[in-house]
């Protein structure tokens, strides 16, 4: 991650085993919690979305498909994620 103002890189994000194809800030909900922080959402090749926690680096949470996840979006309720992929 990059700090917009500064160019300075504030930390590598490490997780992914192949190429990444989407980056998002969205939100997570915060297990044995009614609260949801914001995070980065990031999808690839290596057939997951990892949830990473933007102030520490560590991955929060990964969802895994049997297909790599080519593009995803969070809805709004904070609880569900789409996915789709490049192969059928």
């Amino acid at each position: 991650m990059w700090d917009s103002e500064t160019g300075d890189c504030l930390g590598v994000l490490q997780g992914h085993a192949q190429w990444i194809y989407t980056l998002t800030f969205t939100y997570l909900q915060i297990e044995n919690s009614s609260e949801s922080k914001l995070v980065l959402a990031s999808s690839g090749d290596d057939r997951t979305i990892r949830f990473w926690d933007i102030e520490t680096g560590k991955c929060l949470k990964t969802l895994r498909s049997e297909r790599p996840y080519g593009r995803h979006g969070h809805h709004e309720c904070k609880r569900l994620v789409g996915a789709s992929s490049f192969y059928t």
